[in-house]
């Protein structure tokens, strides 16, 4: 929904906006201001690279919505996500990459959220705004190079899926899931509940091992 300051039916508009319950995903280039230092060709492919490959990972369950600054955004409502684990998955795939010749290393937030609204603020373009969207930007601050971190709703669906598993060899990096503990963020009242799967995770090596992951592609996902 596009919000327009003369709209005649604005509030009504409003007041019938209902969330859309889905998973904001922030994936950020790590270092990228001193990557600007650089040629342009050069600090600019890595970029179209990185970003690039961060889409081949996700590409499953959505595009990407926007960038902003040096940070991908996606926003895939949970009716188009038939499993956090796979999502998982594809993030681990991409911040742990090893082809650091052509790709960036990346950190990444992800957030199962209920307090979420489809609006367009400005310009009439498809965009999401609420809290879980600025708690996603507060984990993604929070984050270092090669690590996921996540809120607690998102994690703890991770962990359900990957125990009701008979096999479960091909996600190794879930038992190294770490949390809850609870943070301040600027901006919510109490305490939050975060996880994080800290940097040094072995699922893109054994994807590699396998031929699951080829320079910088995904071939095919463990356990779909």
């Amino acid at each position: 929904m596009h919000l327009d300051p003369g709209d005649p039916d604005l509030k009504q508009k409003l007041d019938s906006l209902k969330p859309v319950v889905g998973y904001c995903i922030l994936i950020d280039i790590v270092g990228s201001t001193a990557l600007k230092d650089r040629q342009k060709s050069d600090w600019l492919c890595g970029m179209l690279n990185t970003f690039s490959l961060a889409r081949g990972y996700v590409s499953n369950f959505d595009g990407p919505l926007k960038v902003i600054g040096d940070a991908l955004m996606l926003y895939i409502s949970a009716n188009r996500v038939r499993s956090a684990l796979m999502l998982f998955l594809g993030l681990c795939y991409l911040v742990q990459e090893k082809n650091n010749a052509v790709f960036r290393g990346t950190k990444a937030a992800v957030c199962l959220c209920n307090d979420v609204y489809e609006v367009s603020i400005g310009i009439p373009a498809r965009d999401y705004y609420g809290k879980d969207i600025d708690l996603t930007a507060r984990l993604l601050a929070s984050a270092s190079e090669g690590e996921v971190v996540m809120n607690a709703k998102f994690a703890e669906s991770v962990l359900t899926e990957y125990h009701e598993l008979p096999i479960k060899t091909d996600f190794p990096d879930v038992p190294n899931i770490v949390g809850p503990w609870p943070q301040r963020f600027k901006g919510f009242s109490g305490y939050v509940s975060t996880y994080k799967l800290p940097a040094g995770g072995k699922s893109f090596d054994y994807a590699a091992e396998r031929g699951l992951v080829l320079e910088g592609e995904v071939l095919s996902h463990g356990g779909s």
